[in-house]
């Protein structure tokens, strides 16, 4: 099993540059915020009914939600899976218990990557962001409009601004990750596993930087 982390603020491209990657790759891109939202759609599940209140405060699950989540999603996955997080993980506490969690399933660390912008991009990005409710797809207005306004162009599905990215709540999500991701760069830097992306750039130059880094 192998597993790559693609970190960054709310807005760097996660999820565009994630989804290039696994285009051109057998890695299989799992957006932890998405898998969250799935599970809050299922009235039976414990990790929805706990995560909701704190997505409806546009608020960071617990670090013990998000690793039940991620532990799930390995485990089914199996041992000769190869995923790449995007959202996950947020908190150096997450990042050590990651690399816990791959030694125990015969695993490794392909690589973390980390999108930079700065923050006035990081706020356009947000404000015109808008997520597919049918599979999730991304798109923004400005910069990667769908072919047809307000809809999705893998499913037909309707686009929809997600309460995150709501302008009174944009200032709040990156305060929060400012806070919340210094001691995981340093984590990630200090041992040496960084790789720093430029998240201006085209997301397919982006793809091909981490694609040249997770098949050496």
């Amino acid at each position: 099993m192998q597993a790559a982390v693609l970190l960054g603020a709310p807005g760097s491209g996660k999820g565009t540059i994630a989804a290039a990657v696994a285009r051109e790759s057998d890695f299989r891109h799992i957006s932890t915020g998405y898998a969250i939202r799935q599970e809050m759609e299922s009235p039976h599940s414990e990790i929805g009914i706990a995560a909701r209140s704190y997505m409806e405060r546009s608020e960071y699950v617990p670090d013990e939600l998000a690793l039940a989540l991620v532990k799930g999603i390995l485990v089914e996955a199996g041992r000769g899976a190869k995923i790449l997080f995007d959202g996950f993980p947020r908190t150096e506490t997450q990042a050590r218990r990651l690399d816990s969690l791959l030694r125990d399933l015969g695993g490794r660390l392909a690589g973390a990557f980390l999108l930079q912008a700065d923050e006035a991009v990081l706020v356009e990005r947000l404000q015109g962001r808008r997520s597919c409710e049918g599979c999730g797809t991304v798109f923004n207005r400005v910069w990667n409009p769908p072919t047809v306004a307000g809809i999705c162009d893998a499913c037909s599905g309707a686009l929809v601004q997600r309460v995150d990215d709501f302008e009174e709540n944009v200032a709040k999500r990156l305060k929060l990750h400012e806070e919340a991701a210094h001691g995981l760069i340093r984590w990630y830097d200090e041992s040496g596993r960084l790789t720093w992306i430029d998240a201006t750039q085209d997301p397919e130059v982006s793809a091909g930087q981490i694609l040249a880094v997770v098949k050496t």
